[in-house]
C-alpha cells in the first residue's frame, strides 16, 4: 500500500531553485524533487523533533532508506510561474536580480511513494511532516500531513517517473534530483573508499599515528558513511569538496503534463483554442531588455535555423517526439525524414516590427495549420540563441490566430505585419524582403531558368505563376538592403549562393505570406506586398 503526503502552501508561493541552476536563471523546481523532500524531513527531525546532532535515530534511518528506495509520483495543483526583478548595487556594480516562484493559489500537492511502511515509521513520518514549516526557501511556507492508509489520489495533474526520453505526448520531461537506494550507495562508496583505506593502512602489527589518522580522515571526508549521512551533509561542504551533485543522488525524469506550470496565457490563442490556426507570433528579448543587442536584420536566416533547433528540442525531448507535432512544426515524418509534398509545415519568419532595425519578433506561419498542441509546444520554447551577440534570447508566445487577428495587432506593430500578409484581398506586386536563393543551379532557359524556378516554386505552394519576374539591379535600394544577408549557418549552405532581389507581378491579387526558394522555411525568399 503506497505512502502519501499532502502539502499545502498557505503563502501561495513555492520558491525552490533546481540543483545545478543559478537563482537568476528563473527556474523553479516543480514538483519538489525527492532529494529536497528527504532533506526537508531530515531538517525537520533535527530542528523540531530534537534528534541528536551526530546521527538520526535508527527508526528515522530506516524510514529515510525506505523512501529513497523508489521514486514517488505526484498530483500537482494548478500553478503558474511568476517573478519579480530589481536592481541591487554591489561593489559599484548594478546587478539585475530575479526572484522566481511557483504561484500556487489553491489545491494541495500530493506525493505518493510506492512503499508500505510499518506503523512506527508511519507515525514518525506523520510527525516529521506535521513539524515541517517550509519547503525550499524559508518564505515557502508549507502545511503538511500524512494521508491515511487507503486514501485515493486527489484532483490535480498526475506527474509520474519515466525513462529519460520516453515522455508520452501531452507531457514535458522534467529532471529532478532523487536518491539512490541504500545498497547502491554502499556499493558505490565501497568501490571508492577501498583504495583510500589501502593507501592509509597501518603498518603490519602497528597502529596508525595521529597524523596518519588525520590524513585518512581527510581523504575519507568527501564520502559520507551511508545514504542518510549523505542526506545530512551541508551543501557548502559538498561544494567545497568539489561535488557537481550530492553523493547518493541521481537524476530521474518525470512526465509533467503540459500547462502544469503555466507561464502566461496567450491573448489570441484562447479564441481559437479548439481549432488549427495558420499563425503564431513570438516575441524576442535580451536578458537586459535592450533592443540594440537583438539580432540585426541580415541574420534572419540563421535565426530561423536556430529557432528550428529550439523547436526540435521541445518536440523531441519534452514532448516525446510526437509525430503530429514534428510534421507541423519541423516538417519531419515519424522516421525523422523530411516530409514530401506541399510546404504546409511551419515557416519561421524573423521580423522587425518595432522599426528599430533589429529582429524583435518571429512569425510562425504554417499553411497546413497549427493545432492547439502545436501552439502549446510553441509556448514551451523559452529561449533561443544568436552568434556574435548576447548569446541567449528569451522567447515568449504573443498569440496565435488567423490573418485577421494579426491585422488587429496594435502598438505600432501592425504595419510591418500588413506588408508580410498583403492587403485584405491580396496584392498583384510583391518584392523581396529577404534574398531569393535558387533551389537548383540556374540555367539560361527552360524550367531551371530564373523564371522557370520561380514559377515552379509558386506552383508547389498553390500560387499562380507570375506574369513577370524582374531581377532588381544591385544598385536598387531594395537590393542594397539585402547585400549583407547571411545565406548559410554552420549546418546548411545553398547550392548557389547568388542572392536575388526580385519583383513578382501576378495577373490577379495574391495573398501573403509568400516565401519561395532555398531556406524559405527559415526566412529566406520572403516577399512583401509592394506599396
Amino acid at each position: 500500500m503506497p505512502t502519501a503526503l499532502q502539502l499545502r502552501f498557505p503563502g501561495r508561493r513555492y520558491h525552490a531553485t533546481p540543483w545545478g541552476h543559478h537563482v537568476n536563471e528563473g527556474q523553479v523546481e516543480w514538483p519538489p524533487s525527492p532529494w529536497r523532500l528527504l532533506r526537508a524531513l531530515v531538517s525537520s527531525g533535527f530542528t523540531r523533533l530534537g534528534w541528536s546532532p551526530e546521527r538520526p535515530p535508527a527508526e528515522a534511518v530506516a524510514l529515510l532508506e525506505a523512501l529513497a528506495a523508489a521514486p514517488p509520483s505526484y498530483r500537482l495543483p494548478p500553478a503558474s510561474l511568476a517573478h519579480t526583478r530589481h536592481y541591487v548595487d554591489a561593489a559599484n556594480v548594478r546587478a539585475l536580480i530575479f526572484d522566481t516562484w511557483a504561484q500556487v493559489d489553491g489545491g494541495a500537492l500530493e506525493v505518493w511513494w510506492p512503499v508500505e511502511l510499518p506503523p512506527a515509521q508511519r507515525d514518525l513520518l506523520a510527525a516529521l511532516i506535521h513539524a515541517l514549516g517550509y519547503l525550499g526557501r524559508a518564505e515557502s511556507w508549507v502545511e503538511g500531513r500524512l494521508l491515511p492508509e487507503g486514501a485515493r489520489p486527489g484532483r490535480g495533474a498526475a506527474c509520474a517517473p519515466v525513462e529519460a526520453g520516453r515522455c508520452p505526448p501531452g507531457h514535458e520531461e522534467v529532471r529532478l534530483l532523487a536518491a539512490v537506494d541504500a545498497a547502491a550507495y554502499a556499493a558505490w562508496r565501497g568501490s571508492l573508499v577501498a583504495p583510500i583505506e589501502a593507501e592509509h593502512a597501518a603498518p603490519s602489527g602497528k597502529k596508525r599515528t595521529k597524523g596518519q589518522e588525520g590524513k585518512r580522515a581527510k581523504a575519507l571526508a568527501p564520502y559520507p558513511d551511508d545514504l542518510v549521512a549523505a542526506l545530512c551533509a551541508e551543501t557548502s561542504d559538498l561544494q567545497a569538496q568539489g561535488w557537481a551533485m550530492p553523493p547518493g543522488s541521481r537524476w530521474q525524469s518525470w512526465a509533467r503534463p503540459l500547462g502544469a506550470l503555466e507561464v502566461g496565457a496567450p491573448t489570441l490563442a484562447r479564441a481559437h483554442a479548439g481549432a488549427a490556426v495558420p499563425f503564431a507570433l513570438l516575441a524576442l528579448a535580451t536578458p537586459s531588455r535592450g533592443t540594440s543587442a537583438l539580432p540585426p536584420l541580415h541574420r534572419a536566416f540563421p535565426q530561423g535555423r536556430l529557432l528550428h533547433r529550439a523547436l526540435a528540442s521541445v518536440v523531441g525531448k519534452q514532448l516525446g517526439g510526437d509525430p503530429d507535432l514534428a510534421r507541423q512544426l519541423l516538417g519531419r515524418g515519424p522516421d525523422g525524414a523530411p516530409v514530401d509534398g506541399p510546404h504546409g509545415h511551419a515557416h519561421l519568419l524573423h521580423l522587425d516590427l518595432t522599426g528599430a532595425g533589429r529582429l524583435d519578433h518571429a512569425l510562425v506561419w504554417a499553411p497546413g495549420g497549427l493545432s492547439p498542441g502545436a501552439v502549446a509546444a510553441l509556448r514551451r520554447v523559452r529561449r533561443t540563441f544568436m552568434k556574435g551577440g548576447v548569446g541567449e534570447l528569451q522567447v515568449a508566445l504573443v498569440g496565435a490566430g488567423e490573418a485577421a487577428d494579426l491585422r488587429r495587432v496594435g502598438g505600432g506593430l501592425g504595419a510591418p505585419l500588413d506588408a508580410v500578409l498583403g492587403p485584405p484581398g491580396g496584392a498583384r506586386a510583391w518584392v523581396s524582403a529577404t534574398p531569393w536563393i535558387a533551389p537548383r543551379h540556374l540555367k539560361p532557359r527552360g524550367r531551371n531558368s530564373l523564371e522557370g524556378q520561380v514559377a515552379a516554386e509558386c506552383e508547389a505552394r498553390g500560387l499562380p505563376a507570375p506574369v513577370e519576374v524582374q531581377a532588381l539591379p544591385p544598385s536598387a535600394d531594395r537590393a542594397r538592403g539585402l547585400r549583407h544577408a547571411i545565406l548559410h549557418d554552420d549546418r546548411h549552405e545553398p547550392i548557389a549562393a547568388l542572392r536575388w532581389c526580385l519583383r513578382l507581378r501576378f495577373d490577379r491579387p495574391v495573398e501573403g505570406p509568400i516565401c519561395l526558394g532555398y531556406g524559405a522555411h527559415a526566412g529566406l525568399g520572403r516577399f512583401e506586398a509592394e506599396g
